[in-house]
């Protein structure tokens, strides 16, 4: 077996996943093509469309419904740190439930509450 750091070995899976997606994302551009609209790639990434392919909008949005469900009442946490003893940084914040970017390629925070 070859000897590779632990770094190239997720570099490695991290590229095949791209490329994996890359080739999922033009089979269905290719299928909304030739359906002629009928199959949609955004509904098909919303998790809405006639293919169920995980995404991450479709993974946050099952994450806040079951959130939703397990906690009804949740108030939104603070992220700003600054404890006495000088301690600085982001704190936990149950609501946190993930990731996803902008129309500006800008990652942006959803939690449990955001609509």
């Amino acid at each position: 077996m070859v000897n590779v750091s632990l770094a190239e070995h997720l570099l490695l899976l991290l590229t095949c996943m791209r490329h994996l997606a890359l080739i999922n994302v033009q089979f269905i551009s290719m299928m909304e093509e030739s359906t002629e609209g009928t199959i949609s790639l955004k509904k098909c990434l919303k998790g809405e469309g006639a293919l169920e392919i995980d995404s991450d909008e479709a993974a946050i949005k099952g994450a806040i419904a079951f959130a939703q469900r397990k906690r009804p009442n949740v108030s939104r946490g603070s992220l700003s740190g600054g404890g006495k003893n000088g301690d600085e940084g982001l704190r936990l914040d149950d609501n946190f439930i993930g990731v996803t970017l902008s129309a500006l390629g800008k990652p942006e925070r959803v939690f449990v509450t955001d609509n």
